[in-house]
């Protein structure tokens, strides 16, 4: 949990002097503790719709260039007893991925499907960070090798507990992009809940001319 003194990420922010990597830490971490207690209201995706692994042609557009975890019900385990099917805040940068050189389906023309581990951080709706290890292989479908279509398929995929600064080391992340990815999730949560509000008032003042109308209706 964060301190007192770095709950608000104004109180770090209002300064004359470039963030340090250490207060960029706080500042995700403050924006953490801004949005815990709503986490449970928002739309989340799960641990399964992680979308980073590659299929298809490395040329053509028939095929989606990546596939979710979901696809390939890899083993899953590790801690907080996560599952593909656990929601939250969850992103695989680029550079989180790590692949092993001349593995896996290289095809004869173009592209690359090689083996290797991918490591992407959540925000779970109970509000803590996790690690997402994805251990996966890549393979060239059966019949199609001359063709270059290839596949690389989730094994196992390790949820671990970790922090702020974990993550970053892990991921490779850019810790601004973080922050700012979390403050997207307020802005999508904060759109929904308008349009939510907007339906409900249409249908009450639609309620309200219906009774209005029945009042006057002779002999009721």
């Amino acid at each position: 949990m964060p301190s007192p003194s770095t709950s608000n990420g104004l109180e770090i922010l209002v300064r004359k002097t470039r963030l340090e990597k250490e207060e960029w830490y706080d500042l995700i971490e403050a924006r953490r503790s801004l949005i815990d207690r709503h986490l449970d209201s928002f739309t989340l995706l799960t641990i399964g719709d992680l979308s980073f692994l590659k299929q298809g042609w490395q040329y053509s557009s028939s095929f989606s260039p990546t596939h979710s975890l979901n696809l390939d019900s890899p083993y899953v385990s590790g801690d907080k007893g996560c599952s593909l099917k656990t929601q939250g805040i969850f992103r695989c940068p680029r550079s989180g991925i790590r692949t092993i050189p001349n593995s896996g389906f290289q095809p004869p023309i173009g592209g690359s499907y090689p083996d290797g581990v991918a490591f992407a951080w959540g925000l779970t709706r109970f509000g803590y960070w996790v690690l997402i290890e994805t251990e996966f292989k890549g393979k060239g479908a059966k019949g199609d090798k001359n063709e270059g279509y290839g596949y690389q398929e989730a094994k196992a995929v390790t949820v671990h507990s970790s922090d702020v600064e974990t993550i970053i080391a892990e991921t490779g992340s850019n810790p601004e992009k973080i922050w700012k990815e979390l403050g997207d999730e307020v802005r999508r949560w904060a759109d929904n809940r308008e349009r939510l509000y907007r339906d409900a008032l249409a249908l009450s003042q639609q309620v309200i001319a219906e009774e209005l109308a029945y009042s006057v209706v002779p002999g009721r």
